[in-house]
């Protein structure tokens, strides 16, 4: 009976032996940089090296050691050195070593920083494919800094063209080319979650845009079109806009992300009462301003001032100098 019972024992063992568990190592996780060199303005305060992973196990998880070294720029003087474990998951990837930087903006070289992938994990071990390694170019910023005009801009989902404008200030030297995307790069530290980029769809809601403006020596301003889509619905909609560096001349940017929020489309209501004209609308937070003009191409504008109570909006202006009116942001 003791003899069965160690035979019966022995054969639970090799039958639980038997279930694989999800996160079981089959063969080598595998690692790399997104690309041998990245760059940023030494006005920032942060650099990013991008690393990439694919799994070798059915977790779908892995981790690697990123580090910095000394190349032209130096630590403490020139960056803070960092020697960090990434964690993977397929589905979240690739990840950023962040480096903080301060260099000497005043040097007029370009500094670089060694970084290199150690350590990886997987069976029997996990593989560091190429590249391996990447430097960090801290460029000088002797072409003038670029932002979007403004950070929230308003339109009417009645559809339209949305003029969105770049300046550029600083020291403008020489040509620059500044990309802009309504939707972020996949390694620029931007994800892709609607609660960051926004709730405005591509194709339903606007117009995808992504492009390049060119700077040329001495230029101040570029702008580009954003095309609302024709909508009737009633709800508020809102998309994040984009700059990246080019990563060719120098030059910084300062102000990388506006919001365009599409406001339902605005009934703008006329009635005349006994002695005045009541004109009224609803705002929806986008701040228009009332204009009248005697004739329909308003040629000639007044503003005119109203009240508000909430987002409802009334002016009253006398019988005698009623004419056009129209909402203008």
């Amino acid at each position: 009976m003791r003899t069965g019972f160690i035979f019966v024992w022995l054969v639970t063992v090799a039958a639980s032996a038997q279930i694989i568990s999800s996160k079981d190592t089959i063969g080598p996780d595998h690692f790399w940089f997104t690309q041998t060199d990245f760059y940023v303005a030494r006005g920032h305060t942060n650099a990013a090296a991008w690393v990439d992973f694919y799994p070798g196990n059915q977790g779908w998880v892995g981790n690697v050691c990123c580090q910095t070294a000394n190349d032209t720029a130096v630590t403490p003087a020139d960056y803070d050195a960092v020697s960090n474990r990434l964690y993977f998951s397929y589905t979240h990837r690739p990840i950023a070593l962040n480096i903080p930087i301060h260099c000497d903006t005043n040097t007029a070289d370009d500094k670089t920083i060694d970084v290199y992938l150690s350590n990886p994990s997987g069976y029997p071990t996990g593989e560091i494919d190429s590249p391996g390694s990447a430097l960090v170019h801290l460029i000088a910023n002797t072409n003038g800094n670029v932002a979007f005009a403004q950070q929230t801009q308003y339109t009417s989902r009645a559809g339209e063209a949305v003029r969105i404008r770049l300046v550029r200030s600083g020291p403008p030297n020489g040509s620059i080319v500044v990309r802009f995307a309504t939707d972020p790069g996949q390694y620029d530290g931007y994800s892709y979650d609607v609660n960051v980029t926004g709730n405005a769809g591509a194709g339903t809601d606007f117009v995808a845009t992504n492009g390049a403006l060119n700077f040329g020596p001495g230029e101040t301003e570029h702008s580009f079109d954003l095309t609302v889509l024709p909508s009737g619905a009633t709800n508020i909609v809102w998309r994040n806009l984009y700059l990246m560096e080019d990563y060719g001349p120098d030059f910084h940017i300062t102000n990388n992300r506006m919001t365009v929020v599409m406001v339902p489309p605005t009934a703008l209501s006329v009635q005349q009462l006994q002695n005045a004209v009541q004109i009224s609308w609803t705002n929806y937070g986008a701040d228009l301003a009332l204009e009248r003009s005697a004739d329909p191409s308003f040629s000639q504008p007044i503003q005119i001032s109203y009240t508000t109570n909430g987002d409802q909006c009334v002016a009253t202006e006398p019988i005698s100098v009623a004419g056009f009116y129209r909402l203008k942001r």
